[in-house]
């Protein structure tokens, strides 16, 4: 139960913010403070902010429905985001330039998720293994 609504967390985060980005990527731009200059600065901007994070969510969507496909959505979410979320750190640590509330927005939402979609995991192969050794003994 508790990978489920760790993934419904990750769905409810990314899908409709992804959904606005590629939408309206002038409002995320302003948003992120990115600017796009040209054709490519705005396909960028909708490909990235919009069809990458709303896939991220409709991923963690299928993963809290399709019981089957929970651990492979975990382990995704945890690569995925997590990845995104050590990025940020990574960037918000060697730049000499302030962050606005969306780097420390996003930073804590990525690596909450990150840590949640490991305990997630890790309760989940618990319980796997509590189940086998109950069957085998």
């Amino acid at each position: 139960m508790f990978a489920r609504i760790v993934l419904f967390l990750g769905a409810l985060g990314f899908a409709p913010y992804g959904l606005y980005c590629l939408l309206v990527p002038e409002g995320a731009s302003d948003y992120t403070s990115l600017a796009m200059t040209n054709g490519d600065a705005t396909v960028e901007m909708i490909a990235m902010y919009g069809g990458v994070q709303m896939g991220i969510g409709f991923m963690c969507l299928l993963g809290a429905l399709k019981e089957h496909l929970r651990e492979a959505m975990l382990i995704s979410a945890i690569f995925v985001i997590g990845g995104m979320g050590l990025g940020r750190l990574y960037g918000f640590i060697v730049t000499a330039e302030p962050v606005t509330e969306y780097t420390y927005g996003a930073l804590g939402y990525e690596l909450v998720m990150l840590t949640l979609a490991a305990l997630a995991l890790k309760l989940k192969k618990n319980k796997q293994a509590e189940v086998t050794e109950t069957a085998t003994a």
